[in-house]
């Protein structure tokens, strides 16, 4: 969605991805049982919120231009959705769409905080 490809990431950044995911149990192509990750609100805790911020901050950072320009071309009062639509998420909750109104003029920081949101971590 972002235009990152993880396995093109360079050594370090991608180990930190790995070890960012590994903390919230989150590894590509190895979940915990053969039923996969639990669902809802099981990645709701306070040390999963700091390594998602982690994890969204590296990937955010890694955002493809196009996709960067892209979100920028949006009048402000409208990223928000267009971030939503971009990520998937069927709609943001009052509260995430203040923060992320509030960082509409920075599209990383925006991401960050979407690619973090509960609404973005159990869609």
């Amino acid at each position: 969605q972002l235009g990152v490809r993880p396995g093109e990431l360079p050594g370090k950044e991608q180990q930190q991805l790995v070890r960012a995911l590994r903390e919230q149990g989150q590894v590509p192509l190895d979940p915990p049982s053969v039923g996969g990750w639990p669902a809802g609100t099981a990645w709701l805790t306070t040390a999963g919120t700091q390594w998602r911020l982690r994890a969204a901050d590296l990937v955010a950072a890694k955002a493809s231009p196009a996709v960067l320009d892209a979100l920028a071309a949006v009048p402000a009062n409208q990223r928000v959705d267009a971030l939503a639509r971009l990520l998937a998420v069927e709609t943001f909750t009052d509260r995430t769409r203040a923060v992320l109104a509030e960082a509409a003029g920075q599209q990383r920081r925006m991401i960050t905080l979407a690619l973090a949101s509960p609404e973005y971590t159990v869609h």
